[in-house]
């Protein structure tokens, strides 16, 4: 999570470092002199490296965060499961039993390490890049429309696109 932070505030950072590069290099068409130029190029510079060095980083938290929950989850199941034979009250196929828990495992364990963490993040940019639209730009009306337009884009996603028939998953029976 705090690489998510850190990451978008590498995201507003460069933003703002573009903006200024872009007004010095306005102002230097006008006839003024380069100033700080090198500076914010320079800054521009370490953004994206610590922008590189973050999401190499947060990668490799990320695979090692589910490794350590894959092996956990498969832990606690397993015992459940040989509890389960060891009383004989519940005869099921082990084999079954297994296949369906490394699929569970690997899903959950998808979610609770990867998914909702990059979830977290891009929210974290997108109330980012609306506060830094709020403060430094020309109009604020332009931050509401954005925020309301992507708010209402996601929310016809969820609700409407389920149901578009454009939309459709393989299905094993087209096979014959």
């Amino acid at each position: 999570m705090i690489c998510h932070v850190l990451l978008a505030g590498c995201a507003v950072g460069f933003v703002y470092v573009s903006k200024k590069l872009v007004d010095i290099s306005v102002a230097v068409l006008q006839g003024a002199e380069s100033g700080d130029l090198w500076v914010w190029a320079s800054a521009m510079i370490a953004i994206v490296l610590v922008r590189v060095g973050l999401n190499a980083l947060r990668s490799y938290l990320q695979i090692k965060t589910e490794i350590r929950l894959k092996i956990g989850l498969r832990r606690k199941l397993f015992d459940i499961l040989l509890r389960m034979q060891s009383d004989g009250g519940n005869r099921r196929h082990t084999g079954d039993i297994l296949n369906r828990m490394q699929e569970d495992v690997r899903v959950v364990s998808n979610v609770c390490a990867a998914s909702l963490p990059n979830m977290f993040g891009t929210f974290l940019q997108l109330a980012a890049a609306f506060v830094f639209l709020m403060l430094y730009s020309l109009s604020s009306s332009l931050a509401l429309l954005l925020a309301f337009g992507l708010a209402l884009l996601l929310l016809h996603l969820v609700v409407y696109a389920p149901r578009d028939g454009s939309a459709q998953h393989y299905d094993d029976e087209d096979d014959n």
